[in-house]
C-alpha cells in the first residue's frame, strides 16, 4: 500500500512538472508571436509610407504636368501625408495590439505552469498523507486484534 501512495504521489509531482514545462513551451512560443507581430507591423508601417511616398510623387508629376502651380495643389498633397501618415500609424497600433496580446498569453501560460506544478507538490503531499493516515489506522488496528496463536494456547 505504501509504495502504490509513493508512487501515486511521485506521478503527480511528475505530472505538475510536465505541465509546467508544456507551459513554458507555449509562453516561449507566444513571445516569438509577439516579435514577429512588431516586426510585421514595422515592416507594413514602412511600406505605406513608401506607398504614401510614391503617390505623392505621381501626383507632383501630374500637377506639373498640367502646368498649374503647386501651390494650387498643396491641400491635396497635405490630405495625402496625412492620410498616409495615420496609416502607418494605425499599421503600428495595430501591431502593438496583438504583440500585447501575445506577451499576456505568455504570461498566462506562465502562471498556469507555475500553478499546475504547485497543485502536483499539494497533491502529491495529501496522497502522502492519505497514504500515512491509512497504514497507520491499518497499523493500529492490528495492534488491537488479538493475534490468532496467541488464543489457542
Amino acid at each position: 500500500m505504501s509504495i502504490g501512495t509513493a508512487l501515486s504521489a511521485v506521478g503527480m509531482i511528475r505530472s505538475g512538472q510536465a505541465q509546467e514545462k508544456a507551459a513554458e513551451y507555449n509562453a516561449q512560443v507566444a513571445e516569438r508571436q509577439a516579435t514577429a507581430a512588431t516586426q510585421k507591423a514595422a515592416y507594413e508601417e514602412e511600406m505605406r509610407r513608401e506607398k504614401g511616398r510614391k503617390l505623392s510623387a505621381s501626383q507632383r508629376a501630374a500637377a506639373g504636368a498640367t502646368g498649374i502651380t503647386m501651390e494650387s495643389f498643396s491641400d491635396v498633397f497635405a490630405q495625402t501625408a496625412l492620410d498616409t501618415e495615420l496609416d502607418a500609424l494605425a499599421i503600428r497600433y495595430g501591431g502593438d495590439i496583438e504583440s500585447s496580446r501575445y506577451k499576456s498569453e505568455a504570461t498566462g501560460q506562465r502562471f498556469t505552469g507555475a500553478q499546475a506544478k504547485k497543485t502536483g507538490i499539494l497533491s502529491a503531499g495529501a496522497t502522502l498523507l492519505t497514504g500515512a493516515g491509512k497504514a497507520f489506522g491499518a497499523y493500529q488496528s492490528g495492534l488491537s486484534k488479538p493475534r490468532e496463536y496467541e488464543r489457542t494456547q
